[in-house]
């Protein structure tokens, strides 16, 4: 009993530190967002182009190019020590990019800012969306768990498998991501393309 007890408390407590992780990356994004929306001197045009670019090679590649680079960026977050690092620049580059585009298309007047939060709002509520989050915070924990447990000198096996588990964890909700935003950038663009 005592040990159901201890397993479902472990549970609870990584559960809570995803959530966590979840919680600043949100924040990130949201917060680089905003400030490169409202706060912009100059667009630069030639970043926007190539990151537009980018997304739409990934989307010619279908759910397995949007999986692809998703890929990369957990495993980078996943990493021990540069982890963290890796998901702030990542979170703080996205919403960047989202903030700048808006600007660019609808300046900082009452529409564009209107246009801001209905597109924070769209890309945190998509169901591909939270999925996909919640395996960058699954990433993210794993990087911060596993860089506590080489400083206090603490890896052994057990360690070491369960940084692989949480690593497919969140390949696996990568994965269920990309295809539901694949389906919902084709029905996006096929709805687009009726009028």
């Amino acid at each position: 009993m005592k040990r159901r007890r201890d397993r479902t408390r472990a549970v609870a407590v990584y559960v809570v530190k995803v959530l966590l992780c979840y919680l600043v990356l949100v924040l990130i994004y949201v917060a680089s967002a905003y400030i490169s929306y409202k706060y912009v001197i100059k667009v630069p045009t030639g970043m926007l182009e190539k990151t537009t670019k980018y997304m739409e090679r990934a989307l010619r590649k279908g759910a397995l190019g949007i999986f692809l680079n998703n890929l990369v960026q957990a495993t980078r977050m996943s990493l021990p020590i540069v982890g963290p690092l890796y998901a702030f620049i990542i979170m703080m580059n996205t919403g960047q990019f989202l903030g700048l585009y808006v600007y660019s298309k609808f300046g900082s007047g009452q529409l564009g800012t209107m246009i801001l939060v209905s597109s924070l709002l769209i890309t945190l509520l998509y169901p591909y969306a939270i999925i996909e989050m919640s395996a960058y915070a699954v990433a993210l924990e794993n990087s911060l768990s596993l860089t506590i447990r080489m400083f206090r000198g603490n890896i052994d096996r057990a360690t070491l498998l369960r940084v692989i588990l949480k690593y497919c964890i969140s390949i696996v909700l990568l994965l269920v991501a990309a295809a539901l935003e694949y389906v919902t950038l084709m029905q996006i663009i096929s709805i687009r393309g009726s009028f």
